[in-house]
């Protein structure tokens, strides 16, 4: 049986007055009952809430950028990373990217930080590649074309059948 952990939950900024809709919820039931699991309470001190944690679940990785948030969110973001330097084993963004994440910060304060691909981008990935089928067969780039000489309607291109 692997050890219990004590995870602490951060909720994405959007979300937090709408409790765990739609995603904080799936992480609790994820988690079940083989480890611990606390939320922060971004009214409390930071560090006494990051004693003993061992995994940091970002909802959004919002709590990780300290650049384009607010000025409340910007200390919220280095009081996180300051507590857990050293302690957190693991810091895991629950969306895709690090583009809206200061990893850099995170590095240089010595804490691993991992992301959730897949999950969060596989329906976006599909629209994508429907949009490219659907571009394909209607032959999008010659309609363009025609459509800007003032041609309309032609090339009708295939149904998907």
């Amino acid at each position: 049986m692997s050890p219990r952990l004590i995870l602490l939950y951060i909720p994405h900024p959007f979300l937090e007055n709408e409790g765990f809709t739609p995603w904080g919820q799936d992480v609790f039931n994820a988690i079940g009952d083989r480890h611990e699991i606390r939320t922060l309470d971004k009214q409390a001190p930071v560090a006494p809430q990051l004693e003993g944690v061992d995994v940091v679940i970002d909802l959004g990785g919002e709590a990780g950028s300290r650049e384009g948030v607010s000025e409340e969110r910007y200390r919220l973001a280095t009081k996180l990373a300051d507590a857990s330097a050293g302690k957190v084993r693991l810091w895991q963004i629950v969306g895709t990217g690090f583009e809206h994440f200061d990893l850099d910060y995170w590095k240089s304060k010595a804490i691993p930080v991992s992301n959730t691909p897949g999950q969060f981008s596989a329906v976006g990935l599909a629209e994508c590649a429907m949009m490219f089928i659907l571009m394909l067969t209607r032959k999008y780039p010659v309609a363009r074309g025609n459509f800007k000489r003032g041609e309309v309607g032609n090339p009708l291109g295939t149904e998907l059948v």
